[in-house]
């Protein structure tokens, strides 16, 4: 495990306030404690804030490299990411990891209907109850409404987003060897070649790019 981490200034966004659920005593500083020295805090600047109303700008002036972890869901924060962090983000060394989206090519999911309805949007299958419809665009198979805001951003910047899986799976299968390494220091419970995440980057070309405007 590598602990070095340089200087960072890890900045946690949410809709909620209140600590986040499912750390114990609302903070993640205990259990990384387990792991770590005391040492590496030092090194770290943890920042807690309302997605919707943290100054990006700010945020990210002196900022050289910057990993965007995108779990939060929604239309809303889609704008955000896409309208007011990406921007901020030209010329800088970055990636954005996204949550809660296979591969179809390796997940095991079906791109059959199989009787269920057209997925309609989150909101509506948290009311409907309909847990089979999903979404299915490209490669993506996905439930949750920041993929299409996603796809079609990619699309317009001509960027290509990359998934996780197939990364895995392309590595592993020609790498057979580091598989079973990390299968044995990791076992099952922390290692798998499906990892239902995209990423993306404006690295991987020149602009112009055009980002969405704030409604």
């Amino acid at each position: 495990m590598r602990r070095r981490i340089g200087s960072s200034r890890p900045a946690r966004g949410s809709r909620a306030a209140g600590p986040p659920k499912g750390w114990p005593g609302g903070e993640p500083r205990p259990r990384l404690a387990r792991v770590v020295p005391p040492e590496w805090f030092a090194r770290v600047h943890a920042l807690r804030g309302n997605i919707l109303e943290i100054e990006y700008g700010e945020l990210l002036a002196a900022a050289h490299r910057v990993l965007v972890l995108w779990d939060a869901h929604g239309f809303e924060i889609a704008e955000v990411v896409l309208g007011r962090i990406l921007p901020q983000l030209v010329g800088k060394a970055h990636l954005v990891l996204m949550h809660d989206i296979s591969d179809n090519r390796y997940a095991g999911v079906s791109r059959a209907y199989d009787g269920a309805p057209l997925w309609k949007g989150q909101g509506w299958q948290a009311r409907s109850g309909e847990a089979r419809s999903r979404v299915n665009i490209g490669w993506m198979n996905s439930a949750v409404d920041q993929v299409i805001a996603i796809a079609d951003f990619c699309a317009r910047n001509r960027i290509e987003l990359g998934s996780a899986d197939h990364a895995y799976h392309t590595f592993f299968g020609e790498n057979p060897e580091r598989a079973e390494e990390m299968q044995a220091l990791l076992g099952d419970r922390f290692f798998s070649r499906l990892a239902h995440w995209a990423y993306l980057s404006l690295n991987e070309r020149r602009g112009p790019f055009t980002f969405p405007g704030q409604g």
